[in-house]
């Protein structure tokens, strides 16, 4: 990735964690949950480490749309416990499909979770419906396989998202 690219990715990064960099309007989404379907206003983020079951009781998704990227980034966290993933496509539109870590280009996918280091083995994130409008869900599945520190690894498995997208334009 050049220099230009990686200032570009931050830029955008910066925007989506809500900097002020504009916003689209509210609406109609592109799929996720709307009305009485029991999902709560900040959505659901679960997943399993090791077997054991987790839940976010915050969890946040954010859209950042140029006419040269788009950046979906989903956070949450437990008390002690947090986890981030996002995925970064050139061009856009970023479109619901199958995205994995690693690779020299474009789509960059990225997955950071508590008490793991920088080397990561695997991840996956697959992206049922994008959510591309603020409100709209971002819904989708993941999974990873991360380097933890003195060696061994962390295996998150069966992990689901259901979450409204906070949407920026640059």
């Amino acid at each position: 990735m050049t220099i230009k690219e990686r200032i570009t990715v931050g830029l955008v990064l910066l925007c989506a964690a809500g900097a002020g960099c504009g916003s689209s309007g509210g609406g109609p989404g592109d799929g996720g949950a709307t009305g009485d379907t029991g999902i709560a206003a900040n959505g659901v983020l679960t997943w399993k480490e090791g077997g054991t079951v987790h839940s976010a009781p915050f969890a946040a998704a954010a859209m950042a749309r140029s006419s040269m990227l788009d950046l979906l980034q989903i956070t949450g966290a437990e008390p002690t416990i947090g986890l981030s993933f996002g995925i970064a496509v050139r061009p856009p539109p970023l479109v619901a499909g199958s995205y994995a870590c690693g690779g020299a280009g474009y789509p960059i996918v990225s997955f950071t979770y508590t008490g793991t280091e920088g080397e990561m083995f695997s991840c996956a994130i697959e992206l049922t419906s994008v959510g591309t409008v603020t409100g709209a869900h971002a819904v989708g599945r993941f999974s990873a396989t991360l380097g933890v520190p003195g060696g061994g690894s962390k295996v998150i498995t069966d992990g689901q998202f259901d979450i409204p997208v906070t949407v920026s334009t640059l």
